[in-house]
């Protein structure tokens, strides 16, 4: 669709098992079981720390809600991003 290279390694199957020939060398790089990549894996745990939040008070008057709005919207994280898909 947007012209992306892609290489065609293999096909899927219903055996549940990952493995690869190497036709070059003539031998087998990867057989395992999906269960070891795709089963269940280990809880992540997480030590956070909640920072107070620097910088001045947030100064409300002499700001209309239009001109809040338009300054939210020009920020590249919240602004719509159609742009960022090429399509050719």
């Amino acid at each position: 669709r947007e012209r992306a290279p892609y290489a065609v390694i293999g096909e899927a199957t219903e055996e549940l098992h990952l493995s690869l020939h190497d036709r070059h060398f003539d031998n087998q790089p990867i057989d395992l079981p999906l269960d070891v990549l795709l089963g269940k894996t280990p809880k992540m745990t997480r030590d956070v720390q909640t920072l107070k939040a620097k910088g001045d008070a947030l100064v409300r008057e002499g700001i209309t809600i239009a001109d809040a709005v338009k300054r939210v919207l020009h920020l590249p994280t919240v602004a719509e991003k159609t742009f960022l898909v090429t399509i050719g």
